[in-house]
């Protein structure tokens, strides 16, 4: 039997509200969310096999800038 990869989205850690893409950057592999509730942005980057982890959370768009 062949397993279904299931995508999840991700969640607000304040509010668990499902987040929006806000900003992607793949020369960086980075890429930044927005909660559409709250206002949170939280910022991910790609681990050493290509998944998406979670850095930081914060207030700012331009943490990274």
């Amino acid at each position: 039997m062949f397993r279904e990869t299931v995508k999840v989205q991700p969640k607000c850690v304040e509010c668990g509200t499902s987040l929006e893409l806000y900003e992607i950057d793949y020369e960086k592999s980075r890429r930044i969310m927005q909660c559409p509730q709250c206002g949170l942005y939280h910022f991910y980057r790609k681990d050493l096999f290509g998944r998406w982890k979670l850095v930081k959370v914060g207030r700012v768009s331009d943490l990274w800038r």
